[in-house]
């Protein structure tokens, strides 16, 4: 489905997907467009989300956590962010995901509550979506989520893996390159200057 798409594109031109992704991020789940449809698997992503995503599982973890699973959302512990602070978030932070999964650590760790799961929940969806796209380019929705979560000066995750290390994983390194910086990172971004969308 077009999420998968979302993802794929997130694996290739998911950049630009997440290009729009990361404006998209902004706006997001509606604003996207195929943000939709990313959001469609999000939303899929979402519903079935823990298996609709695959590695919606954590995403789901911290979907159904950013769900309102609230203390914990099994896939959560079992799965995702949860396990730890890190879980399948860290392990998705091992690939981009877990960054998106570390936003959704940190992102969803405030997520749940500061991030006002709702319209930032999405966010956490986004989280997921984005994580999903996190492994990719979702880095920027990661990256904007950790940090723009308010990770800011850097997002643990960021930190550790995701733009923090300017690069992050792969392309990520544009996600998070722009991630940064879209997320008005701005005067970051170096990822993004040097390499990410934005910046190439």
């Amino acid at each position: 489905m077009r999420g998968e798409r979302g993802g794929e594109r997130g694996e290739r031109e998911g950049r630009e997907g997440k290009g729009e992704g990361r404006e998209g991020k902004g706006e997001g789940r509606e604003g996207k467009g195929e943000g939709r449809e990313g959001k469609g698997e999000g939303r899929e992503g979402k519903g079935e989300g823990r298996e609709g995503k695959g590695e919606g599982r954590e995403g789901k973890g911290e979907g159904r956590e950013g769900k309102g699973r609230g203390e914990r959302g099994k896939g959560r512990g079992e799965r995702g962010k949860g396990r730890g602070e890190r879980g399948k978030g860290g392990e998705r932070g091992e690939r981009g995901g877990r960054e998106g999964k570390g936003e959704g650590r940190e992102g969803k760790g405030e997520g749940r509550e500061g991030k006002g799961r709702g319209e930032r929940g999405k966010g956490g969806e986004r989280g997921e979506r984005g994580g999903e796209r996190g492994e990719r380019g979702g880095r920027e929705g990661k990256g904007e989520g950790r940090e723009g979560k308010g990770r800011g000066e850097r997002g643990k995750g960021r930190g550790e893996r995701g733009k923090g290390r300017e690069r992050g994983k792969g392309e990520g390194r544009e996600g998070k390159g722009e991630g940064r910086e879209g997320k008005g990172r701005g005067e970051r971004g170096k990822g993004r200057g040097e390499r990410g969308e934005n910046g190439r």
